[in-house]
């Protein structure tokens, strides 16, 4: 990626990273980041070598193909290893951290792209739904992790009917999807539908998705309350508080 002319690469000046990080997000060292270190190398056997070699120490992904964005240019990159560090960290230490990986890659033959920082997913918020920008987000978080762009992954939708019969036209305009479920909760004034589609690695895919919903829900009387990528092992019990996607304690 290009940096503008006379701005600081946040990717490689730390400093000006750390100077970033607390004027735009009052971040001090103390807080807590996700640190991801990447090198890239046309041979992707040699990255998976390199990663293996760091796994006891590191959370590694490897990706045998990348989305690029070059200017107004989007491609399909050389294969990119990621090394990732959850940590609060300060300058020196991401200092010394990135020598390590830039020294790395000169002796593996391996091209070093530097340092990103970003906000850690609140576990706690993972399985609330989610609206469609925080969704978007969520699919970069995902990438940035090591999820290969255009992949598929379960999109599991949650609308809200007024009555059970609109529930039930909503489940009918939902036919197409692989599961579709019709939720009471004796708290809730409402019908919550859980509908679960596989869906892609692909923000475009999303938001097209996320409006037919919409779209889908509204013409039926109901409204969309959000979405989720769980898988089968990862789905929370949507008989309880399905209106926020998350299990009630105790």
């Amino acid at each position: 990626m290009m940096n503008q002319p006379g701005k600081p690469d946040l990717h490689f000046d730390i400093d000006a990273l750390f100077a970033h990080l607390a004027t735009v997000l009052e971040h001090t060292p103390d807080m807590e980041r996700e640190w991801h270190f990447t090198l890239r190398c046309d041979e992707f056997d040699r990255l998976v070598r390199v990663g293996e070699s760091l796994e006891e120490e590191f959370d590694v992904h490897v990706q045998e193909e990348v989305e690029t964005v070059e200017g107004d240019r989007t491609f399909m990159g050389p294969p990119l290893l990621a090394v990732m560090i959850q940590a609060a960290l300060g300058p020196e230490e991401v200092k010394s951290l990135a020598s390590k990986f830039a020294s790395l890659a000169r002796e593996e033959g391996l091209e070093y792209e530097g340092v990103m920082s970003f906000e850690p997913l609140d576990e706690e918020a993972t399985f609330g739904w989610l609206g469609l920008e925080d969704a978007q987000w969520r699919l970069r978080h995902f990438t940035d992790g090591g999820l290969a762009p255009g992949c598929s992954m379960p999109f599991v939708f949650a609308i809200e009917a007024p009555a059970m019969e609109r529930a039930e036209v909503v489940a009918e305009a939902l036919a197409g999807f692989e599961e579709i479920e019709i939720l009471e909760d004796e708290e809730s004034p409402g019908i919550g539908v859980i509908g679960r589609a596989m869906g892609r690695n692909d923000e475009a895919v999303l938001v097209e998705m996320y409006e037919r919903v919409g779209r889908l829900a509204a013409a039926a009387g109901a409204e969309l309350v959000g979405v989720q990528f769980f898988d089968d092992e990862e789905d929370p019990d949507l008989d309880e508080d399905w209106d926020d996607g998350t299990e009630e304690e105790g």
